[in-house]
């Protein structure tokens, strides 16, 4: 199989998991879905919501770049080749499809320790979003330059959406309380 059809399949198979963990998280638990907001001040909701949208332009502006170059420039381009990049991105999707879930798992069975998984996931996809970020900052590319400056630019929403807000301030305002409490 191709690098190339690698990554198609990588990112139609993630992107179906990452957002089909929000649509079955929510659609198992009707009526919810503000427990997963946890104490983040109603003001602050709106421009968090906000920010998702240009962070997935900005994931989706990346894979483009990347799925556009030539599999040998872009193997010879990316600091560790394309190898490493699909694991990373693969990581990157798996934790991003996890972290609702694991959400649930815990409100559903009052269970408090599940922060800790919970978080985890998140700096996982944190990091992954981080490393695409670098990705795009050291890659020489003469041909489209501005191309990789746009993936650069979208891959920094993704990591200020995914490592700041989703990684550093979610994880602060969201609990799990005991059942019964």
């Amino acid at each position: 199989m191709s690098s190339k059809t690698v990554l198609w399949l990588l990112n139609i198979v993630g992107g179906i998991a990452v957002l089909g963990s929000y649509v079955v998280g929510l659609s198992t638990h009707p009526g919810q879905g503000m427990m997963l907001w946890g104490e983040i001040p109603e003001g602050v909701r709106g421009p968090y919501t906000a920010m998702m949208f240009p962070a997935a332009f900005g994931y989706i502006t990346a894979f483009a770049y990347v799925i556009t170059q030539p599999v040998d420039a872009l193997d010879a381009r990316l600091a560790g080749g394309l190898q490493r990049y699909v694991l990373i991105q693969t990581l990157f999707l798996v934790s991003a499809a996890l972290w609702m879930p694991l959400c649930w798992v815990g409100i559903d069975n009052g269970l408090p320790w599940m922060v800790w998984p919970i978080q985890a996931v998140l700096a996982v996809t944190g990091a992954g979003a981080a490393y695409f970020v670098w990705q795009f900052a050291v890659i020489k590319d003469t041909d489209r330059p501005l191309f990789r400056k746009a993936a650069l630019i979208g891959s920094c929403f993704l990591a200020l959406q995914c490592t700041v807000i989703d990684g550093l301030i979610w994880p602060r305002f969201f609990s799990i309380a005991p059942l019964g409490l």
